[in-house]
């Protein structure tokens, strides 16, 4: 799993999104009110994620969105909207 976050001590969070982010290699207590979205959805596999930051401390993870797979996507219209893009990248990247 590539990913764009390097944890360290001695580096000062930084956040260059999309190119790359520094970020603590521990979160802090604020980092349980203050977590924010950083960019749009991405792919991987058959996953979705986007990175969460922290506003204070620059703590930084990926957030994995649940799997959503067992719903019909019909029902819920942003959940149909996921599976078409994800399936749009997938054709995207077969063809080159």
């Amino acid at each position: 799993m590539a990913t764009i976050v390097t944890y360290s001590k001695r580096m000062r969070p930084m956040n260059v999104y999309p190119v790359r982010i520094v970020s603590p290699e521990r979160p802090s207590a604020c980092c349980a009110t203050h977590m924010i979205q950083i960019g749009d959805l991405q792919i991987e596999g058959s996953g979705l994620y986007y990175y969460k930051r922290c506003r204070r401390c620059g703590f930084t993870v990926r957030h994995f969105l649940p799997c959503v797979t067992e719903l019909a996507p019909e029902t819920i219209p942003e959940v149909g909207g996921i599976f078409k893009v994800m399936a749009m990248a997938r054709e995207h990247s077969y063809a080159e």
